[in-house]
Formats: C-alpha cells, sequence, structure tokens
C-alpha cells in the first residue's frame, strides 16, 4: 500500500538496537539533492534538475521525499513563511513517477525558496514506511530539515549516542527499528542549540567532533542541511572517493544546486572529501576543511 503524506511537520523513524553493516557498492547509497534560489519565481533554474534527479542511474528502493521552504512576502506560495512542506512516498521513485514528477510540479507552482530532496537505500531501520528524511528540529526558533547519504554503524553509533548526547536523544518513531541518520541528525541539532557560533562554524566545529569518533572504515555524514533560507552540504568519509557529492552555481550565483549525481546537461563541480560548503543566493560558496584523521 502506498503511503504519501503531506504535511507541515514532520515526524521521523528510528530508536533502539545498532546495526553492522557491510561496506555498500555506490548504487546502495541514498540519493540527496538541495537547490536555494533568491527569486523564487526563477523556477527554472531547478526545475529540469528536479526531474532529472527522481531519475538515478542507480534505482535506490526505500522510498522518496521532497521538502520546500517558501516565503510569500518574497512570491512564495507555501502558507507559512520558513515553515517546511515535506512530501513523502515509500514507493521507489523509479516506480513512482506519476506522483513524484506531479510532487515537483506542485512544488514549483508553490515558488519555493529551498528545496530537499532524499532517495532512500535502507541502511537501518523503518524499510517498509515512507521515507523518514529529512529529519526536522529547532534550533533558535528556527526549523531545520537535514538528510544523509553514509552510514554510521556498529561501535560508531554506539558512541555516538553514548558519549556525545548531552541527554538522552528524543526520537520520535519507529522505536524498535533505529534509523542511525535520525540519531546522527539529532545529535547537530542539540550542538547546534547549545552552540554560541554561527550556523557554519557551529556545524564545521560539531563535523571535527564526530569525524574524530569514526573508527569503522565505511562510516560516512555526508549531510544537506537547511535553516530555510540557506543551505550547507558536508561530504565527509572515511573512504575519501565514496559518496559524492556536486554543486552547480548560476551565473550570477542567484540560484545554487547540491546533487550526489552529475545531472546530464549542467556543468557540476564535485566537493572534495572533507569539505563543509554553505550556499546563498547572490554569494560565492563558503567552505572550511575538515582536518584529516591522525594515521592509525
Amino acid at each position: 500500500m502506498r503511503v504519501l503524506s503531506l504535511i507541515l511537520a514532520v515526524a521521523c523513524c528510528a530508536t533502539g538496537c545498532f546495526s553492522s553493516s557491510a561496506p555498500r557498492e555506490e548504487e546502495e547509497n541514498c540519493r540527496l539533492f538541495a537547490s536555494v534560489i533568491g527569486r523564487t519565481g526563477e523556477i527554472n533554474n531547478y526545475h529540469s534538475d528536479l526531474l532529472s534527479y527522481g531519475r538515478p542511474q542507480s534505482q535506490q528502493s526505500n522510498g522518496w521525499s521532497l521538502s520546500a521552504y517558501s516565503e510569500y512576502y518574497e512570491g512564495g506560495l507555501l502558507p507559512v513563511p520558513r515553515e517546511p512542506m515535506i512530501i513523502r512516498s515509500q514507493v521507489p521513485s523509479h516506480q513512482d513517477l506519476v506522483v513524484f514528477d506531479a510532487t515537483v510540479e506542485l512544488l514549483t507552482r508553490l515558488h519555493p525558496r529551498i528545496v530537499i530532496g532524499h532517495l532512500r537505500s535502507a541502511s537501518s531501520g523503518c524499510t517498509q514506511v515512507a521515507d523518514p528524511h529529512p529529519f526536522r528540529g529547532e534550533v533558535d526558533g528556527r526549523i531545520f530539515l537535514a538528510g544523509h547519504n553514509g552510514g554510521i554503524w556498529g561501535q560508531d553509533l554506539e558512541h555516538l549516542v553514548d558519549k556525545m548526547f548531552y541527554a538522552q536523544p528524543q526520537i520520535e518513531s519507529c522505536p524498535d527499528q533505529p534509523v542511525d541518520s535520525e540519531y546522527l541528525i539529532r545529535n547537530l541539532y542539540e550542538y547546534l542549540n547549545r552552540s554560541q557560533d554561527d550556523d557554519f562554524d557551529a556545524i564545521f566545529y560539531w563535523t571535527c567532533r564526530v569525524y574524530r569518533g569514526l573508527t569503522r572504515y565505511w562510516s560516512a555524514i555526508n549531510l544537506v542541511i537547511t535553516n530555510g533560507s540557506t543551505i550547507w552540504a558536508l561530504r565527509c568519509s572515511r573512504v575519501p572517493d565514496a559518496y559524492p557529492l556536486h554543486y552547480r552555481s548560476t551565473e550570477d550565483r542567484d540560484c545554487h544546486i547540491v546533487s550526489t549525481e552529475e545531472i546530464p546537461g549542467s556543468d557540476w563541480t564535485e566537493i572534495p572529501n572533507l569539505v563543509l560548503m554553505e550556499f546563498v543566493p547572490g554569494s560565492p560558496p563558503r567552505q572550511r576543511t575538515i582536518p584529516p584523521r591522525p594515521p592509525e
């Protein structure tokens, strides 16, 4: 049975036992997409890329989600400024193109400022439900969304849960089927709420903190993160060539797009491993490099 929910606030998946996983092939990984645009009416900057994103070269099998923010005083038509709308399906996008394409058309008619997408290939938990990404959190009164590509498994996940939370994390659903990504992103939101740094610096320092604790060779914390006005893209894996992430910007930098795949017909720049990038309309991307782990 198809599950498709259209909601203004999102329930997430996970908690409980920890899973161990073997290295994953590239085609088994989740797919990420994010775009931020300054002039909300210019949908052509990302419309075709978003349609192509739903048709990846490798097929993901555990559903998809698309999320959007807009600001009605800038021409967007979503009902609450900076409150995301999230649409989910448990059907893989390549089997769900009628619904996926209709969702793209709906979102672009609403003139969003930010769109985030996730095609799930589950590495843990809740495989027979609508894609639980992106995970929603409130940081200093702002609504954040984040989606993850990669995995935090075994002792790395145990370390994250047992050592890196200030208090017991509040996992919102799927208590018996943990999703590693939710633990990771809940920890990020907790850190952001406690940090006195700006968002870019805080995400960078949090990444350094998490990366130092990774011991499993295939652990990775690729993320796309947004607060409704800015996008951050993180590529961070212990395997340097794994989990690719790319971006492109329009000539006037009014629109930036991040994608795990180089969608045909556009010029893409690969984000190097161990790099955090920030994308704001009208400005060149900023980036910081995560220090490499010391030799073992």
